[in-house]
């Protein structure tokens, strides 16, 4: 599986213990790291702004939450799984500060992962993650400390860093005097290496972000209003070093990205004072996704004279989903926090009010191209903001660079279906003009990569199977068995199954025993049918299976009962019936006459003997 990126919005439950949450479009693949944010606060406290980072083979979380008079960092429990959620208010008094919310995430499984929270004073916050994975993908978070230079040693090169936590002159815990940070670094930008620093404070103690080669994080100093000394970061191929000029003291964390099917580009972004479509060119040919940040200023190399509102985005090339959260003071929720399913909305700033009733200063929608970010502005103000981009690019040829820019040129089928999962469905798909292999199969969420091409004319077509229809959608908009490469260009071919009944399917139907002890009676309590849910279509939206027994071994039948089987996507649905009754020799026939998509795994029963 090449590198994937998805986009997750989901809701922390009341109270503390452990919740599941689920990939939606790569239910098929386990989760290399995991990044969260999150905006979390009311009009009557002070914003909060969190994000952390974990990883799944080191399971090191790092997270960090901040308010406006007080920042924590958390960055160990004292176990082998760190806090990665982390969230804390500070209050309308200067100084004050309350934990809100803590937690970790204590498995990754297959299509999912599980966290664990120790405190939760906000339940129902929505939070947002970003699933990382892909088989010649690795990842790894940590710590390090800012008090002296030195080295952090992985076990692969890095090809971008993600780097985030608070400078502060107290502990790893402290609420005084902390600033938040938040930075990227590549290997490939306008120069060798370019990243970029923020500082937020108070309205009295605020600074802009900072445009400087090869510098990382700089920080603010709270009192005296002076940026402190810079840290930059070099890469190595077996981890990066971080030097320290000065004395700045503090804790920073890192996620680290890196394998053979990574490429990375990092670009700066001045938005725009007229509305309209916004190119910037990127060198990563076929790139998966974009993580946006700003403060929300223009960019200066000195303090700003207004607050900086830290904005952070990832827009998701493959759903075409992007979640954003902006640190707003006093600002209304909608405008605070957003997520924005089938569009691509990356980024927006707003100015607080009080009553909290903000309005949207600047907003683009996104698109993601082998040569260059498209950002589609629709709201823009006289303010010429900076952001930065952080693209994420599948390295798809033993010719990609670093960067991402193939020196040929490649076709990736990607499989994808609706309304239901797919199950263990084989689509067979067979190509023209030399693709090897000439004939593969793919799942829902596999894909297949074509590397090394040269420029020519090549097809992509799906035989497709018995229930569905299929759709095609080429990056370049050419047709699918007709898609013309040009030398170092990367195509992306995304085929949509659409599941579909018909008037004249056949009734599934299945006859069984049901447990049987020596001619005794056998008391049925509950019964439930494991089988594949939410299942429902437009012809069929909420199908339902019918069960009958018979208590004399199938000569004659009791009455029909009705279970429902879940509508489109509501996969949890349990399908069971409860109160059977009894009997000796127990049969069960089970029918559905819908045209639904019918998958029946077991039958589960807990019978109980009685007399013979």
């Amino acid at each position: 599986m090449a590198l994937s990126i998805e986009t997750i919005p989901f809701t922390i439950r009341s109270g503390v213990g452990t919740q599941t949450i689920s990939h939606v479009h790569y239910p098929s693949i386990a989760a290399k790291a995991l990044l969260f944010f999150t905006v979390d606060g009311s009009g009557t406290t002070s914003i909060i702004y969190s994000y952390g980072v974990d990883d799944g083979t080191t399971h090191v979380g790092v997270g960090a939450g901040f308010g406006a008079f007080g920042t924590i960092l958390l960055s160990a429990r004292g176990t082998s799984s760190q806090y990665s959620l982390i969230s804390e208010q500070a209050q309308v008094a200067f100084g004050g500060a309350q934990m809100r919310f803590r937690g970790w995430v204590s498995a990754i499984h297959v299509g999912s992962f599980e966290i664990t929270t120790d405190l939760n004073n906000t339940p129902g916050a929505n939070w947002f993650a970003v699933m990382i994975g892909g088989s010649d993908v690795e990842c790894a978070t940590g710590v390090f400390s800012l008090a002296s230079s030195g080295s952090v040693s992985l076990s692969f090169a890095p090809k971008a860093l993600i780097m985030l936590g608070s400078v502060t002159a107290g502990t790893t815990s402290s609420l005084a005097g902390a600033l938040p940070n938040f930075g990227f670094a590549t290997l490939c930008g306008p120069d060798t290496q370019m990243s970029w620093g923020i500082a937020v404070g108070p309205t009295s103690h605020d600074a802009s972000s900072y445009l400087v080669s090869n510098v990382v994080l700089q920080t603010l100093n709270e009192t005296t209003q002076v940026i402190s000394n810079p840290v930059s970061v070099s890469f190595t191929p077996g981890g990066f070093n971080v030097t320290v000029v000065g004395t700045p003291v503090g804790t920073l964390g890192y996620l680290a990205i890196g394998g053979a099917d990574v490429s990375a580009n990092l670009v700066q972004i001045t938005q725009p004072t007229v509305t309209g479509v916004q190119n910037t060119a990127i060198t990563a040919t076929n790139p998966v996704a974009s993580f946006f940040s700003s403060v929300c200023k223009v960019h200066t190399a000195g303090v700003g004279s207004v607050d900086a509102n830290l904005s952070f985005g990832v827009y998701d090339g493959f759903s075409n989903h992007s979640q954003w959260a902006g640190c707003i003071d006093n600002a209304a929720t909608a405008i605070r926090d957003s997520q924005h399913p089938n569009t691509s909305v990356v980024l927006a700033t707003a100015t607080g009010a009080s009553p909290p009733n903000s309005t949207i200063n600047a907003q683009a929608t996104c698109t993601l191209a082998s040569t260059n970010i498209a950002l589609n502005w629709t709201t823009v103000d006289s303010t010429q903001r900076e952001l930065w981009a952080l693209v994420l690019a599948q390295n798809l040829t033993a010719g990609t660079n670093a960067c991402g820019a193939n020196a040929l040129a490649s076709i990736t089928v990607i499989k994808n279906t609706t309304p239901i999962p797919g199950g263990a469905t084989l689509f067979p798909f067979t190509t023209t003009g030399g693709l090897a292999p000439a004939t593969f199969n793919l799942q829902n969420g596999e894909s297949q990569i074509f590397s090394g091409l040269g420029a020519g004319t090549y097809g992509v077509s799906e035989s497709v199977p018995d229930g569905w229809t299929v759709s095609y959608n080429v990056s370049d908009s050419s047709p699918h068995d007709a898609i013309v490469l040009s030398a170092g260009e990367a195509v992306t071919v995304t085929v949509t199954n659409t599941f579909v009944s018909t008037a004249t399917q056949l009734r599934v139907y299945r006859r069984f025993a049901l447990p049987y002890s020596e001619n005794k009676q056998m008391f049925l309590s509950r019964l439930e049918i494991v089988e594949a849910a939410g299942v429902g279509n437009t012809d069929d939206p909420d199908p339902v299976i019918t069960m009958r027994i018979s208590r004399d071994g199938g000569n004659t039948w009791g009455i029909r009962r009705n279970m429902r089987m879940g509508t489109a996507a509501q996969y949890f649905r349990r399908t069971y019936l409860t109160r059977l009754g009894r009997g000796r020799n127990l049969v069960a026939e089970l029918w559905c006459d819908d045209a639904v998509f019918v998958a029946w795994v077991q039958c589960v029963v807990n019978p109980s003997e009685g007399a013979s």
